[in-house]
């Protein structure tokens, strides 16, 4: 099933038959989305859970509420659009915004309202490659902290093997294995082979 986000970057490559008026509503819908998605606020409160764990549907839900909000109060100013945000953060991640973020995001939003009225979409395709790019690293570091974590498992795997895929493995396993010397008096190894850290005493 596609993502919220998914199915919004979807209308950069929509339909030349789209009326103007549509094809306007489409760029901005797009552009709000990313204005949230991008917003460091809301992904550290997504990425650490404090809307519990439907904080990813709530970030989604968050988006298609503030374009709700925008289509039904199109003169709407930042001010008004910033306590918006700042309500849901508060709401939904109990978070209090004290920095000028969201008054940014809400800028960026009215920004983004009256560039598309205008038909210029410059804004919203570069917040798009923003996003794109921040996607494709996550999707090439995530693979290798996985595999940082299944070699950790392998107790009977030679370091040659471990190492079969590079440097840029070695490198995430020294970010995300303590280091062995600190282990060496607090690791056993349970009847079945698999290894036991215990929390070192003070």
């Amino acid at each position: 099933m596609r993502s919220f986000l998914e199915t919004q970057r979807g209308v950069s490559g929509s339909s030349r038959a789209d009326g103007p008026a549509q094809k306007c509503k489409s760029y901005l819908d797009l552009g709000i989305t990313l204005a949230l998605f991008l917003w460091p606020s809301l992904t550290l409160a997504v990425n650490s859970n404090w809307g519990g764990p439907e904080s990813p549907a709530k970030r989604e839900w968050f988006a298609s509420t503030t374009i709700d909000l925008i289509t039904e109060n199109p003169d709407a100013d930042a001010d008004w659009i910033e306590e918006f945000l700042l309500n849901v953060m508060f709401d939904e991640f109990e978070v209090n915004v004290e920095d000028d973020s969201a008054f940014d995001v809400a800028e960026t939003i009215v920004r983004l309202r009256k560039d598309c009225a205008e038909g210029n979409w410059e804004e919203v395709l570069s917040m798009k490659d923003k996003w794109d790019a921040k996607d494709r690293e996550k999707k090439n570091t995530l693979p290798n902290y996985v595999r940082g974590e299944d070699q950790d498992a392998e107790t009977s795997g030679s370091e040659e093997e471990d190492n079969e895929d590079g440097e840029d493995v070695g490198d995430t396993k020294k970010m995300v294995e303590p280091q062995p010397e600190k282990l060496t008096k607090h690791v056993e190894v349970d009847e079945e082979g698999f290894t036991l850290v215990t929390k070192k005493k003070r």
